[in-house]
């Protein structure tokens, strides 16, 4: 009967039992302490706890399933980290923010492709209603990038590969820039000359970010783009030498103020 809320489950017994039904359904207490007592005494049973928290997961109150993601986040399990990977495309804004959150600290590498592509999830599921992503998507896609940074910055090769991923290069760009390192300008250089807009525009954004003077001329070259491309350009220069007086349509101005201030 304490499973249907008359009365405090008796995490104790249910550990000592192995009840892993009994404690996946602890976790849908109201009491805190239940939650913490239920979620450890399932890690101390592991894997084979796995496939009832999955499924938890995916259904029932947004606080018992985010009480299952963090149990399986303890848990080192391929299904486990799979389950919490999937949560990133289920319906309830809270369970994909807190998906991502716990795939930024678990810093594995395989998330960092769908963490990038969160943003074209969010986005498209609000273009079908003809609409923008409200406030509480652009939650989920703030964490998501916070996370794909953390990990990105851990497993730079991987993130860089993801450049040529068209379906998220330009959110790899974008990573890329936040990240900070700079042996990432070469590869954006190559993304800004393409022909995919909004990769140019994104590697623009993230060349600003990483302030190498090495991808100056580059940026010069991007002002005769299209508009978008040409503003991010603009920023970029301006943010890289922290000359404000150009703007974006001002190409031919950049042009002599780089020749008078080029590196010899």
């Amino acid at each position: 009967m304490s499973f249907l809320g008359f009365g405090r489950p008796n995490v104790d017994k249910l550990r000592a039992r192995r009840d892993i039904h009994g404690l996946v359904s602890a976790l849908s207490s109201k009491d805190r302490d239940v939650k913490t007592e239920a979620c450890d005494a399932l890690v101390e049973i592991g894997p084979e706890a796995v496939p009832l928290l999955s499924k938890a997961a995916a259904e029932g109150r947004t606080d018992a399933r985010i009480a299952a993601l963090r149990t399986l986040a303890r848990i080192p399990s391929e299904q486990a980290f799979s389950s919490i990977t999937a949560a990133l495309k289920m319906p309830d804004f809270e369970v994909r923010k807190e998906a991502a959150r716990i795939l930024g600290i678990l810093g594995d590498a395989r998330a960092l492709e769908e963490l990038l592509y969160v943003p074209l999830s969010e986005a498209y599921s609000f273009t079908q209603i003809g609409s923008l992503p409200d406030r509480f998507s652009q939650q989920v896609i703030n964490a998501a990038s916070a996370a794909a940074v953390k990990i990105g910055a851990q497993h730079f090769d991987q993130l860089l590969a993801l450049l040529r991923k068209r379906k998220v290069a330009p959110f790899a760009a974008k990573a890329l820039g936040w990240v900070g390192d700079r042996r990432a300008v070469p590869h954006l250089v190559l993304a800004l000359k393409g022909n995919d807009e909004v990769l140019s525009e994104c590697a623009a954004e993230a060349l600003g970010e990483l302030k190498d003077t090495a991808s100056i001329e580059a940026l010069i070259d991007t002002l005769s783009r299209n508009k978008n491309v040409a503003v991010a350009a603009g920023k970029a220069l301006q943010h890289i030498t922290g000359h404000l007086e150009l703007g974006w349509g001002q190409e031919s101005e950049w042009r002599i103020w780089w020749e008078r201030n080029r590196p010899t």
